[in-house]
């Protein structure tokens, strides 16, 4: 599933499951991403979107919640 940007709709980061996100972007000239990135675990991410006409922040919370 992916995670995508809150006013243009472009794609963000990918996640995986509960605590897992993978984020890739960029190609280099081996067609392997210039960024490949795991995040797993709490906390939050502030995801700028990579499209110039939108340049929107969307922020991801991992904190989990107690119950």
């Amino acid at each position: 599933m992916f995670i995508h940007c809150e006013q243009c709709g472009k794609k963000l980061i990918y996640k995986k499951s509960v605590d897992n996100y993978v984020f890739r972007f960029g190609r280099s000239h081996k067609e392997q991403p210039i960024v490949d990135m795991e995040v797993v675990g709490e906390g939050r991410i502030y995801l700028k979107c990579l499209r110039r006409s939108c340049d929107h922040v969307t922020v991801l919370d991992l904190t989990k919640k107690k119950e």
